[in-house]
């Protein structure tokens, strides 16, 4: 009866030992099989963030190179901008240069055109001085011709025999005078027409003032005054068929054999029918 009580004790102990150490293993299985959802758990979350911090550092690197190719395009616009600004070449300044340059243009031809220089400017060698003369007495006018038709000269007569209270050395008419021939046209081979268009007196004719006990007398531009049409020759025009009271002021008249051509240069005054001639 002790030992069957004994047996029956000790196959309880074995079951309840048993019985402990399955508990035990489902425990520890069931342990492990935490920490593995756990530890999975972990790993799912730390290759979310991983993956969201990735995410985040592409989206930002993409934002910077959108920002740069933005920055570089403004760049190139401006600059772009900037060298059509200094083209001169289609802009609004280059155009306003060249409009500026060509209504310069046209003024200077039209300034050429009303200073008389002429649609035919004057032959020979510039400046050629003339002389207005008889050849008897102490009269004479001179002139200096430029090419453009302006001139300057003086008329001068002395009459030492004209004296009087304050001068008794006589009296001095004198012309200081400027001008210019204008509309300058060539008529022919040797002869070019032109118009006087103005002749300014350095003083008042009429006026007297005395120097060195001598009387001067302002005077006109003798030979010119009176004249609006003269004629310029040139030396190989032809002496027949010329103003017989031009060839009377001409220095060839005496010459012998008789000259067939000026040889000179001649400026007619065809109202007074007076000659001005280069030596």
């Amino acid at each position: 009866m002790m030992k069957a009580t004994i047996f029956k004790s000790s196959k309880t102990i074995i079951l309840t030992l048993s019985l402990l150490i399955c508990i035990g293993l489902l425990s520890g299985c069931g342990k492990k099989a935490d920490d593995s959802q756990a530890t999975s758990a972990a790993g799912a979350g730390t290759e979310t963030t991983e993956q969201k911090e990735t995410a985040d550092r592409k989206e930002t690197d993409q934002r910077a190179e959108a920002v740069t190719e933005t920055g570089t395009d403004a760049t190139g616009e401006t600059k772009e901008k900037s060298d059509q600004t200094r083209k001169p070449a289609g802009t609004t300044e280059g155009a306003q240069t060249a409009e500026s340059q060509e209504t310069s243009d046209v003024q200077t031809e039209s300034k050429a055109g009303d200073s008389g220089a002429g649609k035919a400017g004057l032959p020979g060698d510039f400046p050629m001085s003339f002389t207005f003369s008889s050849g008897a007495g102490g009269w004479r006018t001179w002139l200096t011709l430029y090419a453009d038709g302006t001139f300057e000269g003086q008329y001068s007569d002395s009459e030492m025999g004209d004296i009087g209270d304050g001068y008794p050395n006589g009296s001095y008419y004198i012309a200081d005078f400027t001008g210019k021939f204008v509309n300058i046209q060539k008529v022919d081979e040797f002869s070019y027409s032109m118009e006087l268009d103005e002749v300014t007196l350095g003083r008042e004719p009429g006026t007297e003032w005395i120097e060195d006990e001598i009387r001067y007398v302002a005077a006109e531009a003798y030979g010119l005054d009176g004249g609006k049409e003269f004629v310029f020759y040139t030396p190989e025009t032809p002496v027949a068929g010329l103003s017989e009271m031009f060839l009377g002021w001409w220095p060839g008249r005496f010459m012998e054999p008789a000259a067939e051509t000026l040889s000179c240069y001649g400026i007619y005054n065809k109202a007074e029918e007076t000659g001005f001639f280069t030596d």
